[in-house]
């Protein structure tokens, strides 16, 4: 039996939305496949690690000999003129323009790390960066969990009363 003109262009629309249908699977397959490499690819290239691995990788240099060395030659001096524009020199000013004791409570820094004591943590704005002063780990904590807001350190200090 012989096809009509109208069958055969069936057939053949059938056959070519088939393989369409499986070209386009086949396309959102590799999509995926590409978004899910890239998610995983930062804009320098670099492999971005998961939670996990991001952990492990961070511990491993935290211990590594390269970190400790790092610390030792550039420590905490480091830290105050990258963070706060300090040099070692600024931040012994202040301290002794606060007499050693921390701006707020008046107090020595008693908080221990590795068994040394820490020095008192530099303040500073926020918004501007300016640097306020010195104060201990306790209240530079209590500021900070408070959001440096004024209106809540009133109502804290009206609920102390």
């Amino acid at each position: 039996m012989k096809q009509t003109r109208e069958e055969r262009r069936k057939k053949w629309f059938k056959k070519i939305e088939k393989e369409v249908e499986k070209y386009l699977e086949e396309q959102k397959q590799r999509d995926k496949e590409y978004v899910m490499d890239v998610d995983k690819i930062d804009w320098e290239g670099e492999k971005v690690l998961d939670k996990k691995e991001s952990k492990a990788k961070k511990k491993a240099y935290n211990q590594s000999p390269k970190r400790k060395a790092y610390e030792k030659a550039y420590g905490k001096e480091y830290k105050w003129k990258r963070k706060f524009g300090l040099t070692p020199e600024d931040y012994n000013k202040m301290l002794l323009k606060q007499n050693g004791v921390c701006a707020i409570c008046g107090n020595k820094e008693t908080i221990k790390r590795n068994g040394k004591i820490q020095d008192l943590a530099v303040d500073h704005c926020h918004e501007t960066g300016e640097n306020r002063g010195l104060l201990c780990q306790s209240c530079n904590l209590g500021i900070g969990k408070l959001k440096h807001d004024l209106f809540i350190l009133e109502k804290a200090m009206e609920y102390l009363k």
